[in-house]
């Protein structure tokens, strides 16, 4: 009988590294087949790791298309963020790092209209029920060693 919990014990703990392990790329590969109905707008990633151990999200080449699927509306190399998720406990949003690599952003306008207004859209929704809004507990907010490299806006 103790072998057989000490073997369901070890099972389990292989099935939860396993799934750590591969959950990265399931998220990559559900955000990239459903970016359209997650964002409004078709999304790729190349690459997505989360280390567990530091609590580090890393994105490698995120791309966030225009209305039309082929022209890139925003885009970026490298997206990093280390956060410490021991302070979410006591109500306090703590980002160690982040870091944003040669982001790019393509902002057109014609007349009055703006190519970014399908996402106000989008986001806003058309929804008109009334929501209760529920007291939430405040978070702290406190941000360290921001880095953004070699961005650029092309606006037209």
């Amino acid at each position: 009988m103790k072998y057989i919990l000490l073997f369901g014990a070890a099972l389990l703990i292989v099935a939860v590294i396993i799934a750590l392990i591969l959950a990265p790329g399931i998220v990559k590969n559900y955000i990239n087949k459903n970016g359209k109905e997650l964002a409004g707008r078709m999304v790729h990633i190349d690459q997505l790791r989360y280390n567990y151990f530091t609590s580090t999200l890393q994105i490698n080449g995120f791309k966030y298309f225009e209305k039309n699927d082929e022209e890139v509306f925003f885009a970026f190399d490298t997206f990093m963020v280390n956060m410490k998720p021991l302070k979410l406990m006591r109500d306090e949003i703590y980002i160690q790092q982040l870091q944003l690599i040669n982001p790019t952003g393509n902002f057109i306008q014609n007349d009055t209209v703006f190519n970014f207004d399908d996402l106000i859209t989008f986001f806003t929704g058309n929804d008109t029920t009334e929501t209760e809004t529920e007291s939430s507990a405040e978070y702290k907010l406190n941000l360290n060693n921001l880095e953004m490299k070699n961005g650029s806006v092309y606006y037209t």
